[in-house]
């Protein structure tokens, strides 16, 4: 694992759903149920989020939860982390069935096998357009 001497890194994936889970429902109780928790352990967490990240997250009343202008903005970004998850998880997936990457293909010189050729690369690159494809003679 590559890891910076500088950067620790003290927040985890469970973290942020806990609390993309909570900015979504506006709720913890709902949000608690929607990760199939219960409640106390996810305000609990949340805490400590907010503890490491020394702000606050949410307004928190008996009635209502609303994002501060703090947690608006780790919102926006714990949601692009969580898609960048979703995309290297989708693209290892891809690369391990060989389904992304480069593909080098050889062909032999004659018009009717290139020609061929090109289709089959045709076809092929239109069904899995992460795949990029290299033909050498």
């Amino acid at each position: 694992m590559v890891s910076s001497p500088l950067f620790k890194p003290s927040i985890e994936l469970r973290h942020l759903q806990a609390f993309l889970a909570v900015a979504d429902e506006l709720s913890f109780s709902r949000a608690a149920e929607r990760l199939g928790i219960s409640q106390p352990p996810l305000s609990r967490l949340i805490q400590r989020l907010e503890a490491k990240l020394d702000v606050q997250l949410f307004d928190r009343s008996r009635a209502q939860v609303h994002l501060t202008a703090a947690g608006e903005v780790f919102a926006q970004n714990a949601e692009q982390i969580m898609r960048q998850m979703e995309q290297g998880i989708r693209d290892t997936r891809l690369v391990s069935q060989g389904l992304m990457g480069q593909l080098v293909v050889a062909v032999d010189g004659s018009a009717f096998a290139c020609d061929r050729a090109v289709q089959m690369i045709d076809a092929y690159q239109t069904r899995w357009p992460d795949l990029q494809m290299q033909v050498v003679e």
